[in-house]
């Protein structure tokens, strides 16, 4: 009896559900004896050898009824149907217009900005350090009616890693004439096209300075799958002051000393920038067993994932200034600047690709 009831799960109540994807309840069909059957027939084990009289049968019984402690557990089982139906891009949403129509662009930084501000904000504090690009998350609507914790057995997530990061000790230098319009052309701020410039908004914190224009890529046909691996420009801007304020009282905690500074003045406020060189790797993974961490949200450490040609990788990069901008506006998932400069300036634009 000892050997069957050691480390064996046993329900609690008879009467169990399985809560499938599309939200449909079926019913729990594996049998198990319940708890309470198992103590009473412990119980009456117990009874019996002590009726039957005798030391080592005392002792037997004596053992039996006390050596037994309850733990509460839970088990994973089956689920009944088959979850079909998941994209890997927006539905309804061909490509050409994307890149053609600015509503269509809209609709989608919109979306992604939701899909970010649900991955990362209603997670505890501790996922809000900053530690650059530690988790990668994926939001999967379809999979919002199963309980936290489910696993599903493959699920495609986002995949991003920065390979080395450089402050630019001189960033009025090293940008050319065409990038410095880029990052300080404000021209369209407050009006429905922005451009995608990320810094048009006073929340903007973090973008990759593009080679020639703000906002998605060019042509009508899906590229190949690829893995993005490049070195560019990120800007980071630090502050904004009202009036024309000095930059250079302003500079955050843990930046490495005399360390340029980009000032640009608008009419009634300063931005303040800060450049580095950084080099990362971006596509997808596969998480295999991935866990639902939230609502809706899978996730796993990146030490865990391998990353693979996407086809969309570029296209997601491309806007990851604007998205981490929307996302700094709402407030719900900025990492915390504890984390560093550095680390916060990486995981803003690893969570914004993700969310892309």
């Amino acid at each position: 009896m000892i050997l069957y009831v050691n480390g064996n799960d046993f329900l609690v109540a008879r009467r169990h559900t399985i809560i499938n994807f599309d939200g449909t309840t079926s019913p729990y069909d594996r049998y198990s004896p319940l708890q309470s059957e198992i103590t009473t027939l412990i119980s009456l084990m117990a009874t019996v050898t002590r009726l039957a009289g005798g030391l080592c049968i005392d002792f037997f019984s004596s053992v039996l009824t006390g050596s037994v402690t309850w733990e509460p557990t839970f088990t994973y089982v089956q689920g009944k149907t088959t979850m079909t139906g998941i994209s890997q891009s927006s539905g309804a949403m061909s490509l050409y217009n994307y890149r053609k129509w600015e509503g269509t662009r809209i609709e989608v930084a919109s979306l992604a900005t939701a899909m970010g501000n649900m991955a990362w904000g209603s997670s505890n504090q501790s996922d809000h350090s900053a530690e650059p690009a530690m988790v990668m998350k994926r939001v999967m609507p379809k999979a919002q009616s199963l309980p936290v914790g489910s696993i599903l057995y493959n699920v495609t997530l986002p995949y991003f890693v920065v390979d080395n990061f450089e402050w630019i000790q001189d960033p009025n230098s090293y940008l050319t004439s065409e990038q410095y319009n880029l990052l300080t052309n404000y021209k369209n701020a407050g009006t429905h096209n922005r451009d995608y410039n990320p810094y048009t908004v006073g929340s903007g914190i973090v973008g990759l300075i593009p080679d020639k224009k703000w906002g998605p890529l060019s042509g009508d046909v899906t590229p190949d799958p690829q893995v993005v691996s490049e070195t560019r420009i990120l800007s980071y801007k630090f502050i904004r002051l009202p009036d024309h304020g000095s930059c250079e009282y302003m500079l955050p905690a843990g930046v490495p000393p005399n360390l340029g500074i980009i000032t640009f003045q608008l009419s009634v406020s300063t931005d303040c920038f800060l450049l580095a060189k950084l080099t990362y790797r971006a596509g997808q993974a596969e998480c295999h067993n991935c866990k639902m961490a939230s609502p809706a949200v899978f996730q796993t450490d990146a030490i865990h994932l391998t990353l693979l040609p996407d086809s969309l990788a570029a296209e997601a990069l491309a806007i990851t200034s604007f998205i981490s901008s929307q996302m700094a506006i709402s407030g719900y998932a900025v990492p915390v600047l504890s984390g560093g400069i550095q680390n916060m300036a990486i995981e803003s634009l690893s969570r914004a690709y993700q969310a892309s």
